[in-house]
């Protein structure tokens, strides 16, 4: 499931991502799956890998464990530079993105199973409303330097 920093949201849930118009966004996914997720984007311009945080507990309710957050990790040469999917594993992974296009679409995971409830009896998983331009984003606070940022996923 995607959702924010408190549970899971399903798809039907209001949007909690709502970008303005040719707004860049620094996003931080948690990831506390076994698995890696290609994460998409529609209606943007460009996302690029900026680096992750390699998490080494969760707790059951899928907070880091104080203390097991590694360092920042800048991307690697094969994953910088303008992506239209980008791997979510298992921990921080940092992206900007630009939206050019106002409209209301979807972000989600790139796995069939997910993106046609297989695995949940229909329920549509791993895919959230997306608005872009609409209204002031209030979801996410503004991060402005790689301390604040820090200090969000730490």
């Amino acid at each position: 499931m995607i959702g924010d920093e408190n549970q899971p949201l399903n798809y039907m849930q209001p949007a909690t991502e709502t970008p303005q118009q040719g707004s860049w966004e620094v996003w931080a996914i948690r990831n506390y799956s076994p698995d890696s997720h290609p994460i998409h984007l529609h209606l943007i311009e460009q996302s690029q890998l900026v680096g992750r945080w390699h998490v080494g507990r969760w707790t059951p309710d899928g907070k880091p464990v104080p203390g097991t957050i590694g360092p920042f990790e800048q991307a690697p040469a094969y994953q910088s530079g303008p992506k239209d999917v980008l791997d979510s594993d298992s921990d921080y992974i940092t992206w900007v993105s630009t939206f050019p296009i106002k409209g209301t679409t979807v972000w989600h995971g790139h796995m069939a199973t997910h993106e046609d409830g297989v695995n949940s009896n229909g329920v549509i998983e791993m895919m959230r409303p997306l608005v872009i331009g609409r209204k002031e984003h209030t979801q996410l606070p503004r991060v402005k330097t790689l301390e604040q940022l820090n200090r969000l996923v730490g």
